[in-house]
């Protein structure tokens, strides 16, 4: 793409956005599977994620499972944009300086550096899935595990 076309994508307008926006977060869908639950233990298993350690699951509001299940040794954080079973955190996962406010609040030793990050089932939700995808790269430190669906 050179720069005559990079002029011609344009942004959506706000109203636009906010109206996809209410749309999207109307629709519940109930997407934890068992599959999903069982191919997160096969990605762990295979790339050889550690047994312990710090977690971050942007998406953890348990609607019919949750990756924490797969996690019982790990210091988890959950975070959704809705309060509920298995959420520590209500916030948006597009907005990572609100995300780093509510961990500072929790007096967490680091707010910044987990071992693994997770997000299942969740982007899809998402209308600007790739500021998500920052938020989630950002959380997760260096060497560390991103777990998507």
């Amino acid at each position: 793409m050179d720069r005559h076309d990079a002029r011609r994508i344009r942004k959506p307008k706000p109203k636009r956005l906010a109206k996809l926006r209410r749309i999207l977060q109307s629709i519940k869908i109930d997407n934890m599977t068992p599959e999903i639950l069982q191919a997160t233990k096969e990605m762990i298993a295979a790339h050889n994620v550690p047994t312990k350690g710090r977690l971050l699951e942007f998406g953890s509001y348990n609607v019919n499972g949750t990756q924490r299940v797969n996690f019982p040794e790990y210091e988890y954080i959950g975070v959704d944009i809705e309060s509920g079973s298995c959420v520590d955190i209500v916030g948006d996962v597009t907005d990572a300086v609100q995300i780093k406010r509510e961990l500072e609040s929790l007096s967490l030793r680091s707010f910044w550096g987990y071992d693994v990050v997770v997000s299942c089932e969740t982007l899809e939700h998402v209308p600007i899935f790739w500021k998500a995808l920052q938020t989630i790269s950002m959380f997760c430190k260096d060497g560390g595990h991103i777990l998507l669906s």
